[in-house]
């Protein structure tokens, strides 16, 4: 099967534009990080495509907990789908990696150094410069490949929090 622009069914406003990566999850549902619309669509099993996250440039920031389809995600080159549904986006133009839960909302699990992207009691993200591509193991970890740096970065499940 060949997914070509013409033969989907695509909601209002939406465009592929240069497919970056392509992630697909056990529902048959194609994910891919298009940058040159500052999006991820998802393909469904019956051809229809949607946006799953991004918005044009005066989104809302991509802070902990901002929903995914109203959010800024940036120039997504990278998108990997962990086994909990968890869908990771590698974003170099604003150095980050971000994680958008089941729910639609978003979490930064990795970005430039620097302070918290977002107040509150958050654990201040893995430092990361130009990520390029993630990849989610089935034991929990995220890899985080930077070519600038010559760099994979590995990310551990994180440990529940005390209670």
């Amino acid at each position: 099967m060949v997914y070509e622009a013409r033969h989907l069914r695509l909601e209002r406003h939406t465009a592929i534009g240069r497919p970056a990566a392509l992630a697909a999850d056990r529902q048959g549902r194609l994910f891919l990080a298009d940058p040159e619309h500052r999006r991820v669509r998802c393909v469904e099993p019956d051809g229809r495509i949607r946006t799953f996250a991004g918005t044009d440039y005066g989104g809302r920031p991509a802070t902990e907990g901002a929903a995914a389809a109203s959010t800024d995600i940036g120039t997504p080159t990278g998108v990997a789908l962990a086994g909990d549904g968890t869908v990771y986006l590698a974003d170099p133009s604003g150095h980050r990696v971000l994680a958008i839960r089941v729910d639609g909302t978003v979490r930064v699990v990795a970005s430039a150094p620097g302070p918290a992207p977002s107040p509150g009691p958050v654990p201040v993200p893995v430092p990361v410069r130009d990520p390029r591509q993630v990849a989610a193991a089935p034991d929990g970890r995220l890899f985080i490949a930077q070519p600038g740096r010559r760099r994979i970065t590995v990310i551990a499940p994180s440990s529940p929090p005390p209670a």
